[in-house]
């Protein structure tokens, strides 16, 4: 399944996100944000290094609604890794 974040929406908007490629993110199912207490608790259990509090509210909703996470961020993509929760795509090699 390929979903959307709400903080990732808004970090697209501030990165000045087209309307039109605003209107195709919406399309997305959108996980829900998690709430401080858990934000916090993940934190305090993970300790994770090299990301901030968006990647760390992305790692909590993908952990609690049981999916994987595909990032090209190198930090977050370790956190994801250490959480047993990093999708790697296959790639196909052909010749």
């Amino acid at each position: 399944m390929v979903a959307g974040h709400p903080w990732v929406y808004a970090e697209l908007l501030l990165g000045g996100l087209p309307d039109s490629a605003a209107s195709l993110y919406l399309r997305l199912p959108q996980l829900r944000p998690v709430d401080t207490g858990a934000l916090v608790e993940l934190i305090e259990q993970a300790r994770p290094r090299r990301v901030g509090v968006v990647d760390v509210g992305l790692l909590g909703a993908t952990l609690r609604d049981g999916l994987r996470l595909w990032t090209l961020d190198a930090g977050l993509r370790d956190a994801a890794t250490a959480s047993r929760v990093a999708w790697k795509p296959r790639v196909e090699r052909s010749g």
